[in-house]
């Protein structure tokens, strides 16, 4: 009988599969109704700080972002696996995230993003659209009555 890892038997254990397990055990429950009260509180604000690491990061890559991001678009042209550790130096990014772990374990079931191997570099699971003018789809209006 295979158990829920058995495909992972004969295959060397990679960064991504310990961040999978780690958030396996952060999802577990503490049996003693005390601790587990606590663990849920905390683990509500960690699923919080994640979902807030993955949002930002969500941003940093969304199509309206990295067509006027000259720094990010640097790096994904050179190679669209774009180092965590440069966001760790993002304004935006240094209250949510202390270590690129924390990232990757926040990454871990993105849509948007996903991690290479190594679960050190990250990079758009979707191909960045044709070049396209954001002018093309402004519209400007003016001199509309205060009362509408």
């Amino acid at each position: 009988e295979r158990g829920p890892g058995a495909y992972l038997q004969g295959r060397e254990s990679t960064p991504h599969d310990q961040i999978e397990q780690d958030a396996k055990e952060t999802d577990a429950e503490s049996s003693e109704p005390a601790k587990r009260d606590a663990a849920a509180g905390g683990r509500k604000r960690k699923r919080h700080l994640y979902n807030s690491i993955r949002s930002q990061m969500e941003f940093y890559f969304g199509d309206a972002n990295l067509t006027k991001d000259r720094f990010l678009r640097r790096y994904v042209d050179q190679d669209p696996y774009v180092p965590l550790e440069i966001f760790l130096t993002f304004n935006k990014m240094k209250p949510l995230a202390e270590d690129v772990k924390q990232i990757a374990k926040a990454l871990n079931n993105c849509q948007l993003l996903e991690l290479d191997e190594s679960a050190l570099k990250v990079r758009r699971k979707i191909k960045m659209p044709d070049q396209r003018d954001v002018n093309d789809k402004t519209l400007y209006v003016e001199a509309l009555p205060a009362e509408g």
